[in-house]
């Protein structure tokens, strides 16, 4: 993920739909998956971890100073194609790993949905934290886009 944070901040341009994103802290994954794993909890059951705590794509783009353009994807993907750098190349890449994960899910007919997991987590004293203005721009910083 942060790879296509990366390239969509290096290249400016934002994909129509309204994105949010949420960061999966490695910390709290671990600690979901050590809770989800003890043998009364598992009960041959799958779980989804992801933190459901989300921010609009666009508050990133605010706070590492950079204005977005917002484009549908046809226009997205003939731009990215047009620009012959790395992040361009990156972005398109992600952008078609996507198209082929949504393919996937229509197949199953549906999304992966967490709620399950999330009811559980919370039963056993788990909660995911909200991701913060003051985390978002740690990772602005980290990407090496801060005060653009």
């Amino acid at each position: 993920m942060l790879r296509l944070l990366n390239a969509m901040l290096k290249t400016g341009m934002l994909p129509e739909q309204n994105y949010k994103i949420g960061f999966g802290f490695v910390d709290m994954v671990a600690r979901a998956v050590r809770l989800l794993s003890e043998p009364e909890n598992l009960s041959g059951r799958t779980f989804h971890i992801d933190n459901p705590n989300t921010q609009p794509l666009s508050e990133l783009f605010r706070l590492a100073g950079i204005s977005a353009q917002v484009l549908p994807r046809d226009e997205l993907v003939k731009r990215l194609s047009g620009m012959k750098t790395p992040a361009a190349g990156e972005y398109l890449g992600r952008l078609a790993q996507g198209s082929l994960e949504k393919a996937g899910a229509d197949v199953v007919q549906g999304e992966i949905v967490m709620e399950a997991t999330l009811v559980l987590l919370e039963r056993l004293g788990f909660k995911w934290p909200c991701v913060t203005e003051e985390y978002m721009k740690r990772i602005v910083r980290n990407l090496g886009q801060g005060g653009r």
